[in-house]
């Protein structure tokens, strides 16, 4: 009996006991709820990151693609214009300076590219480029052949002072 008693004087702790368990079920169920929205919230930002993961991946092999084609074009450009002060250079300077070697070693650069790049020489380019580039290289060595022959036939009088000169030391000595 004491403990029937003892029940029912503690059931209204009882029934707020119950009512607290309750209260926290519809808490925990709400927390539940609550946690696997976030949780698939979590699952789509995951996946959106992976997505983002595999854009950037292509975007970084496409800029790789671009800055080595833009490196292959500039190179191609440049070897295949012929910039006019290289033109007026070989034309008009003075073989002997030091502006008309570099230049000379620019058309060199320029004419083995076009004779060894299978590229240059199937583009449409090489077909207005090949010709003008073989025009200046006949002027260069034009103008370099008659440098050459004008210091050569400029020494021929000392070397035939040289010579005379010599042979007279050997009519002496005989």
């Amino acid at each position: 009996m004491e403990s029937i008693e003892g029940y029912v004087s503690e059931s209204g702790n009882l029934q707020e006991l119950h009512e607290q368990i309750l209260e926290c079920d519809g808490v925990l169920d709400s927390m539940e709820d609550l946690l696997g929205r976030f949780l698939g919230d979590l699952s789509e930002i995951s996946s959106e990151i992976k997505h983002i993961q595999k854009e950037s991946l292509n975007l970084n092999v496409k800029l790789k693609n671009r800055k080595e084609l833009h490196e292959k074009l500039s190179v191609f450009a440049d070897n295949m214009q012929i910039p006019p002060s290289l033109i007026d250079v070989v034309l008009d300077s003075e073989v002997n300076s030091a502006e008309y070697l570099t230049s000379l070693q620019l058309l060199h650069k320029k004419l083995n590219f076009l004779r060894t790049s299978k590229d240059a020489q199937s583009s449409l380019a090489f077909q207005d480029v090949a010709p003008e580039l073989s025009k200046l290289e006949n002027k260069a060595v034009s103008k370099v052949k008659a440098f050459l022959l004008e210091q050569f036939s400029s020494f021929l009088p000392l070397l035939q002072n040289i010579y005379l000169q010599n042979k007279g030391l050997l009519n002496q000595a005989k």
